[in-house]
């Protein structure tokens, strides 16, 4: 057909916009059956805002009123006496704070760091010796096995199958 100058029908690209078209409706109908309906609202309550809405609009518009539960000033008597306190704890303790000591400084790769001379000893053969000049003692184990009953004699048809 190309080479009579016509050109083919694409088919797939049909088909593609046609998956897409339906696509799209079906995305429409979704989106119109989620719509929830209004919530119930008893009539004498219609008209009335909720308190969310209310407190929202006066934060945006900078009406909010500043209410004080406490006595005045009563918080910042609190702070000044607990600062009071802390500074008179400090100065009774004349230790200088960890954080004012200065650390000792890292030790680089080249210095050499002395280490414990090292001792002639022997441990290994010095356990050894302690452990043959130690006393013998009974084992609990060997006396544990002298007081067991012994095993039980098989019968003479022990293995045998029965007819």
């Amino acid at each position: 057909m190309q080479r009579r100058g016509i050109q083919p029908k694409d088919h797939s690209l049909d088909n593609y916009r046609k998956i897409k078209q339906i696509q799209q409706q079906v995305r429409s109908k979704k989106q119109e059956s989620c719509k929830t309906p209004d919530k119930f609202v008893l009539s004498q309550f219609k008209d009335v805002p909720s308190k969310f809405t209310q407190k929202m609009e006066e934060i945006q518009n900078g009406i909010s009123e500043k209410k004080e539960f406490l006595k005045s000033h009563l918080l910042e008597e609190r702070l000044e006496q607990k600062s009071e306190d802390l500074k008179s704890k400090i100065l009774a303790t004349d230790a200088p704070e960890p954080e004012t000591l200065p650390k000792p400084p890292v030790p680089k790769k080249t210095d050499i760091i002395p280490l414990q001379p090292r001792t002639e000893k022997n441990f290994v053969s010095q356990n050894a010796r302690s452990v043959k000049n130690a006393p013998d003692t009974p084992k609990s184990l060997d006396s544990s096995i002298l007081s067991m009953p012994p095993p039980p004699v098989p019968s003479k048809d022990f293995g045998r199958v029965p007819e």
